[in-house]
């Protein structure tokens, strides 16, 4: 049964879509399509979080990608779809826990909404300073600090790392900022980040500052301590700085990465989930 939805959701065409925005959707786009799909696989699935590497400043993006977790077992078991302007794709299902976050209650604002209040808190600003830029944008529903519905909004200068802006917005109608993180500035101290997002899939994005030269290590590990991936291994001057981590040929599970820089050390776990 699951094999035969599978077949019908790679094939599925909506071909009586307006063509007048032929590759760019908001992330509401088809997903009613795809709530439709995941209850048919599992009655007891409910949205987990939305999310797109490559977002417009108006919330439109080529392809946005959806998890559904149910609630039947523990570890719940997690569909994962994503959809572009004329299609609805089903991409994979696992049983791997998803730490700190739980399902999007409630009604939330579209990616058009969010992206609006970004470019009024600094978005437009950061992108008039730097054209060449990329947003991602990431709509879930944490326990803390919050317990409602959150878009996350980061703004990358693609000429300098070390340069971006983080938003995150309540993601009811009141729209209310929740926090701001400018990266632009030396920083005084050594700093290694949390991952975002976290759980991810493939696709993930590590912060680390750098208080003054140093050559810099940035290395993942699987949990039984075996390396599986160098991300950075360069000597660094003082700066904020992200570097993204690729999972694509890693299996689902939980991972370590871990800095080196000069004399600090430091390591934080993240969840790949496929």
């Amino acid at each position: 049964m699951k094999t035969i939805l599978s077949a019908i959701i790679i094939s599925w065409c909506l071909c009586s879509l307006d063509k007048t925005n032929a590759q760019y959707i908001f992330a509401d786009h088809n997903l009613n399509i795809i709530d439709s799909m995941a209850c048919a696989m599992d009655s007891s699935c409910a949205l987990f979080s939305v999310h797109s590497d490559s977002v417009n400043p108006d919330g439109t993006s080529l392809k946005w990608y959806y998890s559904f977790h149910s609630s039947k077992v523990f570890p719940p078991t997690n569909y994962f779809f994503h959809t572009d302007q004329s299609s609805v794709l089903y991409d994979s299902t696992n049983k791997i826990m998803s730490i700190g976050s739980t399902f999007i209650t409630g009604k939330w604002i579209n990616s058009d909404s969010a992206m609006m209040l970004a470019e009024h808190q600094g978005g437009a600003e950061f992108r008039s300073a730097n054209p060449n830029y990329k947003i991602t944008a990431y709509l879930g529903e944490t326990f803390l600090p919050v317990t409602h519905p959150t878009w996350y909004i980061e703004y990358y200068s693609l000429d300098n790392s070390a340069v971006h802006l983080y938003l995150g917005f309540d993601a009811t109608d009141r729209g209310d900022l929740i926090g701001v993180t400018a990266h632009d500035k030396i920083p005084c101290k050594f700093m290694l980040g949390q991952n975002y997002p976290n759980p991810f899939n493939p696709t993930t994005t590590i912060q680390y500052s750098i208080a003054k030269a140093s050559l810099v290590t940035i290395t993942v590990f699987d949990v039984l301590g075996e390396e599986v991936s160098i991300l950075l291994n360069k000597e660094m001057p003082a700066g904020n700085y992200s570097v993204k981590f690729n999972a694509g040929n890693l299996s689902s599970g939980i991972y370590c990465y871990r800095i080196h820089a000069g004399n600090f050390n430091a390591a934080k776990k993240f969840v790949l989930l496929k």
